[in-house]
């Protein structure tokens, strides 16, 4: 079996590495929930897709840790591998960082990609591993040695977000998070968050599915705005705007040598929840000033322009979903449906709708039984057969120009 396959190349690697255990989790290196394909090592190493969890190998032991939206799932994902299930808040399963303490020896060396985690879960793991002479090594990638026909970093191009749509410019956010800085004595301001560089320079994209971001990394100095992506990505109309709006655009993987390059006595606002190790570290001490990302609050705060079109986007879901309704009541007048259909019926209705750019997470339809699991997600060889007669679970939404929606019903078809 390929998971059993991969599991093995990586006890090979962490035994060159003198590693005791080795952690995988499911984000990147901007902290998100939701990842491009070339960081789903956790999918690669365990075979499991759900959006939360994190992985532990050690010599003997392979195990995936995850949480009740995620049991059936895992279980069904995991079956026939080495992977084990640890069920997170089920009596006598410790979190994975306490399962750690208890099966690595005093003296013991633990590894991990500090790219994938936060300065201040990486500092978190370190006080806690200290407690029994455990050493945490955060500079092992071991993914980028095992991982075979890794998928590419995403090269989706990115659009303007229209002033029409965000009811402020790029210049005006700049502005407003410049007045912040200067508040908290910061020269500069680094960030790492997908949804909050995608906010503050009114930019979308299609990098990671289902949610329109791109990605990059950003800096907000006094004078210039620096936008860390692939320049490809940008087309050259936008790219002129940005020049006229104070902001350069630098090489994605230049942002630890710009980060060098930036000298006491300036200083770096830097949110530790989001900014990686790696990164973190390449800061000296002296120029950090530890703050929450600005943007996170400021973004939080909709104008009416934002407001009005939330609703439009709502109107314009309820439109598709009332047709998709429609459809389905007359479908089964004379035939039988399936989940799978039901679904790309939706995603075409809403496709009808103007600025659709797509879902704003695969749609769940379960029907009866299937919509007791949480986050099911139907497939064409699998899905259930709609009757006339039962119950339907319907959760999805769609990210529009307007807004972004997510909504649940629940049906009776008989």
């Amino acid at each position: 079996m390929g998971i059993n396959r991969n599991i093995t190349a990586l006890q090979e690697q962490m035994k060159k590495q003198k590693l005791d255990a080795y952690i995988i989790p499911g984000s990147d290196p901007h902290q998100s929930e939701y990842v491009a394909d070339y960081w789903k090592g956790r999918k690669w190493i365990s075979g499991f897709t759900g959006s939360a969890g994190n992985v532990v190998i050690t010599e003997n032991h392979a195990g995936l840790w995850t949480d009740s939206r995620y049991f059936l799932q895992a279980a069904q994902e995991l079956k026939g591998s080495k992977m084990k299930l640890h069920k997170l808040k089920v009596a006598h399963t410790p979190e994975y960082l306490s399962w750690i303490l208890e099966n690595v020896k005093s003296g013991g060396r633990v590894g991990c990609d500090g790219m994938l985690f936060s300065a201040g879960q990486i500092q978190k793991m370190e006080r806690l591993f200290a407690t029994k002479n455990i050493r945490l090594d955060y500079s092992k990638d071991l993914l980028q040695v095992v991982w075979g026909n890794r998928p590419p970093l995403p090269t989706n191009e990115i659009f303007e977000h229209k002033v029409k749509y965000t009811g402020k410019s790029r210049a005006k956010k700049i502005k407003t998070i410049r007045a912040e800085m200067k508040k908290l004595g910061a020269s500069h301001h680094f960030i790492s968050t997908l949804d909050d560089i995608a906010w503050i320079f009114n930019i979308r994209s299609s990098d990671v599915e289902c949610n329109p971001v791109s990605i990059a990394y950003a800096i907000i100095g006094q004078t210039n705005s620096y936008l860390f992506i692939d320049k490809k990505k940008v087309p050259m109309r936008l790219q002129k705007q940005f020049k006229k709006d104070g902001i350069l655009l630098k090489p994605y993987d230049g942002i630890i040598d710009f980060l060098k390059k930036i000298k006491a006595p300036q200083t770096i606002l830097v949110d530790r929840a989001s900014i990686n190790m790696k990164l973190y570290n390449t800061i000296s001490k002296k120029q950090i000033i530890h703050g929450k990302t600005i943007s996170t609050l400021l973004k939080s705060k909709k104008n009416k322009t934002e407001v009005s079109h939330i609703k439009n986007a709502m109107i314009k879901d309820g439109v598709a979903l009332t047709r998709l309704f429609m459809w389905l009541e007359k479908k089964l007048e004379k035939q039988t449906v399936t989940e799978v259909e039901v679904a790309a019926k939706l995603d075409e209705f809403r496709a009808e709708q103007e600025g659709y750019h797509g879902e704003s997470f695969s749609a769940i339809v379960g029907y009866q039984s299937n919509g007791a699991i949480i986050h099911y997600r139907a497939q064409e060889d699998s899905c259930a057969t709609l009757k006339k007669k039962g119950i339907l679970l319907l959760d999805s939404g769609g990210q529009y120009e307007d807004g972004t929606t997510d909504i649940t019903r629940t049906v009776a078809l008989g």
